[in-house]
């Protein structure tokens, strides 16, 4: 009976040290687990904002390209208006120093006379 006492604790110890290292090993395979999805979510999480970053910054420098396309192609054509008036205003001024020239000499002549 004293054996067979001995023998049931015995066989109870094993039981529960075999639950125990169980328990363990079950608490370490979620813990991997969760640790598995918890980085698969951060990574998703990551990807998609860095997608998201990456597609407004696009945008944004698509939109200031444009701007200053425009922006060039409006200083341009000033520019080219501006020539062009000042050529323009050079040949108004070209003939009226022709025609004050024209009186000058004429005034010159009829005083001579």
């Amino acid at each position: 009976a004293l054996f067979g006492g001995i023998q049931l604790m015995d066989d109870k110890k094993r039981k529960v040290t075999a639950r125990r290292q169980s328990a363990r090993q079950q608490v370490r395979q979620f813990v991997e687990d969760v640790q598995f999805e918890v980085g698969n979510a951060m990574t998703t999480q990551i990807r998609d904002l860095q997608r998201q970053l990456r597609d407004e910054f696009t945008e944004r420098l698509t939109e200031l390209q444009a701007t200053y396309t425009d922006t060039a192609q409006r200083a341009q054509q000033a520019a080219q208006a501006g020539q062009a008036d000042v050529q323009r205003r050079a040949g108004e001024l070209d003939g009226a120093l022709q025609a004050l020239t024209r009186i000058d000499q004429l005034t010159r002549a009829g005083g001579a006379a």
